[in-house]
């Protein structure tokens, strides 16, 4: 699983690298969106993991 997460997510910087560099915008502009992508995929998971349901009872 941790490797099709690591593919998609490559992909997906890869995309949103080329469509920047289509529309000439800046490098630093191009890494806010990539640090921007990151930091939703990264609050979507922690948002998942806080939602799940969890077995509070350790036997």
């Amino acid at each position: 699983m941790v490797f099709l997460g690591v593919a998609v997510s490559n992909s997906a910087f890869g995309w949103i690298a080329e469509q920047a560099a289509r529309q000439g915008i800046s490098g630093g502009a191009m890494y806010s969106r990539l640090f921007l992508f990151t930091a939703l995929v990264m609050f979507i998971g922690w948002l998942g993991a806080t939602l799940s349901p969890r077995n509070r009872t350790m036997s």
